[in-house]
């Protein structure tokens, strides 16, 4: 049985960073939000045992490199630790729309979906929970991209904590022509050490409440200074210039996110970005964090 689905970027509407763990890991506090932008990606059984990932974008890795197939693979051996039986193999196609390196969990995004498509293949032998089980394992973003909609996001990426879906609203994501290396913002960040210098209650409030202009007023990510970029300085002042609620950097980097009650206004700065930026999106919000669809139906984002 072939099985397509499209999977979910997401946006940071908040990044604080409140500490450090003895191993390295920053412990986060982030409200994050699945929305209408989409890798579409179709698991085909394949003869035999093993793994493949096709992808036509250029310098897209093929290899255990990619979280698609490493989730392909950890679905794998989980499966035979639970059932003791070896799955068959599968061919993983994978259509990138989602901006490589952008703060989108472009990503993680597919690897979850990997993960919760073959699910669906095999006659579902995991529980979401068991789920979240293995994608913890592969990486920090995989419980929020496997639980999607609206949520509050701490410790290192594992804390979900769902909240009510937002009211109407559109995001516009810019991701400039610079980029900024992760590590080298994290880096920069730790040498100021100011751990929790954000309120967080007036935006999670506001969030609950479907406040829309009160929660762009609090959008913030404390690593936009570190991320030594000023192309998003530039594109959040004209988001705002545009009529967006709020503006921030969403994760890493270095993609911006504008927030906006106005459709009209959404379209006009989505227009007027994208000749400026690398890529530019419309979006919406969307409940879940997988899209399961029809053979052929590849339609990689939805008419914000």
């Amino acid at each position: 049985m072939e099985l397509a689905l499209k999977a979910a970027a997401k946006v940071n509407l908040l990044l604080d960073i409140v500490g450090r763990r003895s191993d390295g890991y920053h412990l986060l506090d982030m409200l994050m939000v699945s929305v209408s932008l989409y890798d579409t990606i179709t698991l085909s059984p394949r003869e035999g045992y093993g793994r493949r990932l096709i992808c036509e974008r250029q310098g897209v890795p093929l290899d255990e490199t990619n979280l698609a197939l490493k989730s392909a693979s950890a679905f794998s051996a989980a499966y035979f630790a639970k059932t003791g039986t070896k799955l068959p193999g599968v061919e993983i196609r994978l259509e990138k729309r989602i901006p490589h390196a952008a703060g989108l969990a472009g990503g993680t995004a597919d690897g979850a979906g990997v993960l919760l498509g073959l699910n669906r293949m095999h006659g579902l032998p995991f529980t979401q929970k068991e789920l979240l089980a293995i994608g913890e394992r592969l990486g920090a973003d995989f419980p929020f991209c496997l639980t999607g909609g609206v949520a509050r996001v701490q410790g290192i990426g594992e804390v979900i904590t769902s909240m009510e879906p937002l009211p109407e609203c559109w995001l516009v994501i810019a991701k400039p022509k610079q980029g900024v290396s992760t590590a080298e913002s994290f880096r920069r960040f730790d040498k100021e050490g100011r751990f929790g210098r954000l309120e967080h209650g007036r935006i999670y409030r506001a969030a609950e409440r479907g406040e829309l202009r009160a929660l762009g007023a609090c959008m913030e990510n404390v690593l936009e200074p570190s991320a030594n970029c000023p192309q998003v300085e530039k594109i959040k002042r004209q988001m705002l210039r545009e009529g967006a609620l709020g503006a921030c950097m969403s994760g890493s980097g270095s993609s911006v996110v504008g927030l906006f009650d106005n459709k009209r206004l959404a379209r006009q700065c989505h227009y007027k970005l994208t000749g400026e930026a690398n890529q530019c999106f419309l979006t919406q919000p969307v409940a879940e964090p997988v899209c399961f669809i029809g053979k052929g139906n590849s339609k990689g984002q939805e008419n914000a």
